[in-house]
């Protein structure tokens, strides 16, 4: 079944992009065909690899910041990507507190409704991010507490499972601890990512 995974935030510079990324070059690595759906405005996915990967880009930059951040896309050019693109896997890179019933999200579960939802915070926006991740009801929703020291691991971990299943949002949790070999941008040197990432796409 043809699927996608989802970035998702309501704070920035969580990870989503790097994420994004390192998802691509793992499914690479498989030689599972995919796709980068990019609905970060700056498109920061792009920026990161170049021209390495088929990316379908949601918003012109340029519409987006001079017309109020008004959400169009253009759904024809859109459909032309994914029909000349080879895929079983969608990987999006998503916009910053995008809501779920907006034009765009509709747009993308006309292309597949089996998504997983991943969302990323850090434990000051936890709370937040509970709430957020309430909103969507279109796929798996998947926790991740993303840049945790080292040393906090263990303790994050045991507060944070005892909070989502007294919530009862979340199918999974993550706590992913700070890494500065994450910049590499190479799932290889991240045996923790790789773990965590074969757990989530296996979800369906």
């Amino acid at each position: 079944m043809k699927k996608r995974v989802r970035f998702l935030s309501s704070i920035s510079k969580i990870g989503k992009s790097t994420f994004t990324v390192l998802t691509a070059y793992y499914l690479k690595s498989l030689e599972i065909p995919f796709l980068i759906e990019e609905l970060d405005p700056f498109q920061t996915v792009r920026v990161l690899v170049d021209d390495e990967f088929d990316i379908v880009d949601y918003f012109n930059i340029n519409k987006y910041l001079y017309s109020d951040y008004f959400l169009d896309v253009e759904k024809d050019k859109l459909q032309t990507m994914y029909n000349r693109s080879n895929w079983n896997m969608l990987v999006s890179d998503m916009l910053t507190n995008i809501d779920p019933h907006s034009d765009p999200i509709k747009f993308q579960n006309n292309i597949t409704t089996a998504n997983i939802n991943v969302f990323l915070t850090d434990m000051t926006r936890l709370s937040e991010t509970i709430e957020y991740a309430k909103k969507w009801d279109d796929g798996y929703r998947v926790l991740v507490v993303n840049m945790v020291p080292s040393e906090n691991v263990s303790l994050v971990e045991d507060q944070v499972l005892d909070l989502i299943y007294e919530k009862g949002v979340f199918k999974r949790s993550f706590i992913f601890p700070y890494d500065e070999r994450i910049k590499y941008l190479d799932p290889d040197k991240l045996e923790w990512f790789k773990e965590a990432l074969s757990r989530i796409l296996s979800l369906r």
